[in-house]
């Protein structure tokens, strides 16, 4: 699962992510017994925490290497239509 952050956020601790609006947050996990809102995830090869309010989550379908050498993810919700039009 990904994440796409809604909300700027500089982190408080070592172990935390800083998030800016737009960034993507890929390879995420919540622990099975986190009721606090906190997840993992990796963000430009840094692995960290951020809160769940912060973000909305993406299922990834696929993940497209593009001629350009980048790897796009292809999410569950969007549309063949998008996907047909290049639309990410």
């Amino acid at each position: 699962m990904d994440a796409v952050v809604l909300v700027n956020y500089k982190k408080q601790e070592d172990d935390e992510l800083n998030l800016e609006v737009g960034d993507l947050i890929t390879d995420v996990t919540r622990p099975d017994d986190d009721d606090d809102g906190w997840c993992e995830g990796t963000k430009n090869g840094e692995r960290g925490m951020f809160l769940d309010m912060y973000v909305e989550f993406k299922q990834v379908r696929e993940r497209v290497l593009l001629d350009s050498g980048v790897i796009m993810p292809v999410y569950e919700s969007e549309s063949e239509e998008d996907e047909e039009a290049g639309v990410y």
